[in-house]
């Protein structure tokens, strides 16, 4: 049996509908390719974004905390007056006073602490020379934070408050040592209340009244300088804790390192937020001591060169990922016209009628050479057009205010009123 199969023909369209469907496909614009070159993984993307992610997090307390329009005209002057040789030469010696006092400490020789605490008095008087040298700078960077000037708070007063507290502390600890036992178990902790006791009480004794004008300031400062303190602490316990910890432990702890120092950064940051433009200065500056010399600390208590290696490696890495991340951020405008930028886009928020016209009749437009930029909270920037960045200017005429006269100079304020009185007359006369 022979199947047979008939094919019907499609029938045809009108010719109105064909022409008006070819007429739509030939408006369509055509879907670029994509070429091969940016095509990436999910995973990626997926990679970057969590990079991206933690950047910002990371970084969002720095945004927090941008300069003044003061401190970036002081850059800006320390800049045009400074010579390179006097950077270079702050660079290198500043050092210098901090490798002193390591030095002298560590040449003081130490006996056994099993002798007692008679045979023991190198170590008192060492210790007494390191609270020393950690009060001063403590003291230093206080009276920095605070702008106070050389009449209310001398280097002189600073020395003395130093050695004063370092030594009461060293006193109170040698009577507990007798008293209790020697080398005391966690002597950092134990002394912190008297340390911090002895320093209020020489400001007071010291300073008394002249400081009741910052008391405020103080006040403000003293929940940063707890969490400075502690964060010492926690360091020196994550340092026991690494020593005494397999090696395995050891891996995870360095590998969580870099999220731990940037989850300290953000705490800080919470306390720091009242000293404004230089709260990122401290919270860097702190973490990052305080984080190095953990390092070293882990470095000397690895259990195998293999976990040594890894916290090279772990550090190198997070250093590449923080130039990636930062390199991506696009900047327009170069470091040598950074600071005058920044002022410029500070003055135009806060001013942003201001004109800089000579004619009085039309304002002037940018020079589209000083580009004019929009930095988020985040620090992402992008260009901005002449009606986003001047906003309320329009083109209208606009006439100077009359001056108004001085009456110190009467003589000539008055022959001035008795010629327009005369002119007045003439003019109503004729």
């Amino acid at each position: 049996m022979q199947a047979s199969f008939t094919i019907k023909a499609p029938s045809r369209p009108p010719a109105l509908k064909s022409e008006v469907s070819a007429r739509r496909l030939s408006k369509t614009p055509p879907t670029p390719e994509r070429r091969p070159s940016i095509r990436q993984s999910a995973f990626v993307r997926g990679v970057k974004r969590l990079a991206r992610r933690y950047y910002e997090w990371k970084s969002a307390h720095q945004y927090l905390g941008r300069y003044t329009v003061d401190k970036l005209l002081a850059l800006e002057e320390y800049q045009r007056v400074t010579s390179p040789l006097r950077v270079f030469a702050v660079i290198a010696l500043t050092p210098l006073p901090g490798l002193l006092a390591i030095t002298l400490i560590a040449a003081i020789p130490l006996e056994s602490p099993l002798k007692g605490v008679s045979a023991n008095a190198s170590y008192f008087v060492q210790s007494a020379l390191a609270y020393t040298v950690m009060t001063l700078s403590l003291l230093f960077f206080i009276r920095g934070t605070l702008g106070l000037p050389q009449s209310a708070y001398s280097h002189r007063q600073c020395i003395l408050i130093g050695i004063l507290t370092a030594g009461c502390n060293e006193l109170a600890m040698l009577a507990l040592s007798i008293v209790w036992a020697f080398p005391l178990p966690f002597r950092d902790f134990l002394g912190i209340p008297t340390f911090f006791t002895l320093l209020t009480a020489t400001h007071v004794w010291m300073l008394r009244s002249r400081l009741r004008h910052y008391y405020r300031s103080m006040l403000r400062y003293i929940p940063l300088v707890c969490a400075q303190a502690s964060t010492l602490f926690i360091f020196q316990g994550l340092a026991i804790l690494f020593a005494n910890v397999p090696q395995e432990v050891q891996g995870v702890i360095t590998i969580t390192f870099p999220l731990l120092r940037a989850f300290l950064k953000r705490m800080i940051w919470t306390f720091a937020g009242c000293l404004d433009d230089i709260s990122t200065d401290v919270t860097i500056c702190v973490v990052e001591i305080f984080g190095s010399l953990f390092q070293n600390v882990c470095v000397q208590n690895a259990r195998s060169p293999a976990i040594g290696a890894l916290i090279i490696v772990v550090d190198f890495a997070q250093a590449l990922v923080e130039v990636y991340m930062y390199l991506n951020h696009k900047f327009v405008v170069d470091g040598s016209r950074a600071v005058s930028t920044a002022v410029r886009i500070v003055e135009s928020s806060l001013y942003p009628t201001v004109l800089t016209s000579t004619t009085g009749t039309d304002p002037a437009k940018p020079d589209p050479n000083e580009a004019a930029l929009d930095i988020s909270h985040r620090g992402n920037s992008r260009m901005l057009s002449y009606e986003e960045a001047f906003p309320q200017l329009k083109k209208t005429n606009f006439t100077l205010p009359k001056r108004r006269p001085n009456f110190w100079q009467a003589p000539t304020y008055l022959a001035g009123v008795s010629n327009r009185k005369q002119t007045t007359k003439k003019s109503i006369r004729g």
